[in-house]
C-alpha cells in the first residue's frame, strides 16, 4: 500500500462501514472514477492477504469488511494508514471528543481498539489529556469498571471542545453542542461553491453569453470535450438508459420542447412534427469515452441533463460534507434529498411524500406518508402538478415517452425512489415515470438496490405499491 491515496481511500472505508460510491471517492481526491477502481483493485488484493476483504459493487460502491481484526491492525500499524488518528495531537483531541460526547463511561479498551493502541498507552494519553481540560475547569472521572468520562459545566466543556479539538472530531459533538453556527458558515460557502459550479457545468438554463460552458458547447457542436462533472452525469444517464431499455433518455428534449415543456415553449405538435424530431432521440446515438469525448450520431441531437441534474447536485454537496466529517445531516434541493446519520434528536431524519393532487387552488402541502431515513438518497417524480390543458381541454403532461414521442399516459401518478446515490434515484423515478406501473414493477427485481413507493390511480382513488418496510 505505497500510494498515499490508497491510504487515505482504506481510511474512508474504515471509518465509512458502509458502502462508498466510486463517484464520491473520485470527487474527493479529484480523480477519475477509472483511477479510483484502479486503487480499490489494487487494495482489493491487498487486503486479501490481512485479514479483510473490499466488497467492490457497481451499483452500491464499495465497503470494507475486517474478517481478523487483529491481523488487520497489524497491516494497519505496518503501512502507516492514516485510518485512524496517528499523531499525538489526533488522538488526544479524538479521545477528548469521545469523552465530551456521551453522558456515560467510555470503556478504556474499548477506546483503544478504535484508536488501535494498548490500553497502557490510551491510558497516557488521558493522563496528559487531563493537564489540558484542567485549564478549562474540568476533570476526568473514573469508574470501577475501566471507564472514563468528563464532568464539568457544559459552558466550560463547549469552550473546551472548541479550542482544542479538530473540525471532523467537533462534528461529532453537533447535535449537543452550540457548534451550529461555526460549521454552517464554513459548511455555506462550500455549498455555494460546489452548486455554482455544478450550474456551470450541467444546467440547460445556463446563460447563451457564456459560450464554454461544456454542455452548451456540445449542444452547439463547438466541442466533443465534457468536463469531470458533466461526464459523469452522462456516463449515469447512459447507464439508466440501458436498464429502463430507454425510458429514461437525455436526448428528448426536441420532443420535450416540441410539446411545450422545454426551454423552448411550443405549440402542440402534429404527429408529422412528432415523427420527424423522434429521428434526433434516441441514448444510443450517443458514445461517451473515458477520456470524457462524447460523438453523437446526428449533429442535430441535443442533450437535456434536467432529469438528473439536481439529484447529482445533492450527491456533490453531500460528499463535500462526508470531506469535512459531517456525518448528521440532511441535503434537499428541489424536492431532491440525501439523508446521513441521525437527525438533531438522534433519530432516523423522517421525510415526507406529497399525495398527488391535481386541484389548482390546491397548496399541495398534503402528505400521504412519512419515510424514516437514513444513509441513503431519495427523489420524486409526479405529472400531477406540471401539465398543461390545451382549448380544447386536453390535458398535457410533462412526461414523455421518448420511444413514441408523445406524452406518457398511464396510472403512475407519482414515483418516489430511495436508492444509493440522489442521481440514481432522480433518474429512475423519471423513467418509472415514463414507464408506468406494471412495467416499472416488472423491472424492480432486477434493481435490488432500489425501494420505490408508487402512487397510482386505482378507477379514480389513490393506491400505493411499496418495496419499502412497513409502508
Amino acid at each position: 500500500m505505497a500510494d498515499s491515496i490508497e491510504r487515505q481511500i482504506l481510511s474512508k472505508l474504515i471509518k465509512a462501514n458502509d458502502y462508498i460510491t466510486s463517484r464520491e471517492l473520485a470527487f474527493s481526491f479529484d480523480v477519475s472514477e477509472k483511477t479510483i477502481l484502479k486503487y480499490l483493485n489494487n487494495l482489493r488484493s491487498d487486503l486479501e492477504k490481512n485479514g479483510a476483504t473490499l466488497e467492490i459493487k457497481h451499483a452500491y460502491g464499495s465497503m470494507l469488511k475486517i474478517e481478523n481484526q487483529e491481523k488487520f491492525n497489524r497491516y494497519l500499524a505496518h503501512h502507516g494508514t492514516n485510518a485512524v488518528p496517528s499523531t499525538k495531537e489526533e488522538r488526544k483531541s479524538y479521545v477528548l471528543s469521545r469523552l465530551m460526547n456521551t453522558e456515560d463511561y467510555v470503556n478504556v479498551y474499548e477506546l483503544a481498539d478504535e484508536l488501535y493502541v494498548s490500553p497502557s498507552l490510551l491510558r497516557l494519553i488521558i493522563k496528559d489529556l487531563l493537564k489540558t481540560i484542567e485549564q478549562y475547569n474540568l476533570s476526568i472521572d473514573h469508574s470501577k469498571n475501566h471507564g472514563y468520562r468528563i464532568v464539568g459545566n457544559e459552558d466550560d466543556i463547549r469552550r473546551c471542545l472548541s479550542k482544542e479539538c479538530s473540525l471532523t472530531d467537533k462534528s461529532n459533538f453537533l447535535d449537543q453542542s452550540g457548534f451550529k453556527a461555526e460549521l454552517t458558515n464554513q459548511i455555506t460557502s462550500i455549498v455555494a461553491k460546489t452548486l455554482d459550479k455544478f450550474h456551470i457545468s450541467v444546467s440547460i438554463d445556463a446563460i447563451e453569453s457564456l459560450s464554454l460552458h461544456f454542455l452548451i458547447a456540445i449542444n452547439r457542436n463547438e466541442t466533443q470535450a465534457a468536463d469531470t462533472m458533466l461526464r459523469e452525469v452522462l456516463a449515469l444517464s447512459l447507464r439508466v438508459s440501458d436498464i429502463t431499455g430507454g425510458a429514461f433518455d437525455v436526448t428528448v428534449a426536441p420532443l420535450v420542447n416540441a410539446w411545450g415543456f422545454g426551454y423552448k415553449n411550443g405549440t402542440l405538435p402534429d404527429s408529422a412534427t412528432v415523427d420527424s424530431l423522434r429521428a434526433l432521440v434516441g441514448y444510443r446515438q450517443l458514445h461517451l469515452t473515458y477520456d470524457g469525448t462524447l460523438t453523437k450520431d446526428d449533429p442535430r441531437i441535443i442533450l437535456d441533463c434536467s432529469a438528473v441534474a439536481k439529484g447529482y447536485g445533492v450527491d456533490r454537496v453531500a460528499a463535500l460534507l462526508h470531506s469535512r466529517g459531517v456525518n448528521n445531516f440532511m441535503v434537499e434541493i428541489g424536492g431532491e434529498i440525501v439523508v446521513s446519520g441521525n437527525n438533531p434528536k438522534g433519530e432516523q431524519w423522517r421525510v415526507g411524500v406529497n399525495r398527488p393532487d391535481d386541484d389548482p387552488t390546491s397548496t399541495g402541502n398534503a402528505i400521504e406518508t412519512v419515510l424514516p431515513l437514513t444513509d441513503c438518497a431519495l427523489a420524486t417524480s409526479g405529472n400531477y402538478r406540471n401539465y398543461y390543458v390545451t382549448d380544447d381541454g386536453r390535458r398535457v403532461s410533462h412526461t414523455i415517452n421518448p420511444a413514441t414521442g408523445y406524452p406518457a399516459r398511464h396510472s403512475l401518478l407519482s414515483a418516489t425512489v430511495i436508492a444509493p446515490t440522489c442521481a440514481e434515484a432522480d433518474a429512475f423515478a423519471t423513467a418509472f415515470m415514463v414507464m408506468g406501473i406494471d412495467s416499472a414493477k416488472a423491472l424492480l427485481p432486477t434493481l435490488p438496490y432500489l425501494q420505490v413507493y408508487f402512487i397510482y390511480d386505482n378507477d379514480g382513488r389513490n393506491a400505493v405499491f411499496s418495496t419499502i418496510p412497513n409502508n
